[in-house]
């Protein structure tokens, strides 16, 4: 095993690898969303493309599809908050427990095992 951690030992990081992408992301093609958006905008058979998109999630929503119920609301009233409140209650609580259970205090720790068998 040691053998095998040797060969890399003391090289570091290569200062300049050549499998990066100094580029950057390639762009997102403009003509894809005015092509989206002429095509959500055409007329047939009297609705929009985008009123028939939205025509035919309400229908599977209707049918029982939960995904495209939730995808309705979500767009329409907006996605659900999830309020998260950490407080630091922790401690109180569990002081609330041990003195239900001690309500004299704490026993005393003479260092003996209680749970010792008799022997």
């Amino acid at each position: 095993m040691p053998g095998e951690i040797e060969h890399i030992r003391g090289k570091g990081f290569d200062k300049r690898p050549q499998n990066i992408n100094r580029k950057g992301r390639p762009p997102v093609l403009p003509e894809l969303k005015e092509m989206i958006a002429k095509i959500m905008a055409e007329e047939k058979n009297g609705m929009t493309g985008l009123e028939a998109v939205l025509k035919s999630l309400l229908v599977r929503a209707v049918k029982g599809d939960s995904r495209a119920a939730a995808e309705l609301l979500d767009r329409y009233y907006g996605k659900a908050q999830q309020n998260v409140n950490i407080t630091n209650q922790l401690p109180t609580i569990i002081i609330q427990n041990v003195s239900k259970l001690y309500p004299n205090g704490l026993p005393k720790d003479d260092g003996v095992a209680q749970d010792k068998p008799a022997e």
